[in-house]
């Protein structure tokens, strides 16, 4: 895949609890940015409320790279121009992070 890529998941269903969005997106963003990499950062942004099981589509993106980060975005739409939330993250090598990993 190419940083120009996007990947569209389509009729998920939201997790009960609003905040469960993050975990909701978390494997749309390791389909896109590889399992080398861990997460070291989100941001999320809440748009337009989704009621528990309500079907979204999760969108993420790669927005830049460098030698050991990887800045990707994901937004989940409830409907076509309905953004449910934005969700900034950083992710960084896991070799990077030290003996543990």
């Amino acid at each position: 895949m190419t940083d120009n890529d996007m990947l569209a998941f389509p009729a998920l269903k939201v997790p009960h609890h609003p905040a469960a969005i993050a975990m909701l997106v978390q494997p749309a963003l390791n389909a896109l940015i590889g399992t080398h990499m861990v997460p070291v950062s989100m941001t999320l942004d809440m748009g337009v409320s989704v009621d528990a099981g309500e079907s979204v589509e999760v969108e993420v993106k790669i927005t830049r790279r460098t030698r050991t980060l990887v800045f990707a975005q994901a937004r989940v739409l409830k409907a076509p121009g309905q953004l449910a939330a934005d969700i900034s993250t950083v992710f960084r090598l896991k070799s990077e992070l030290g003996p543990s990993n």
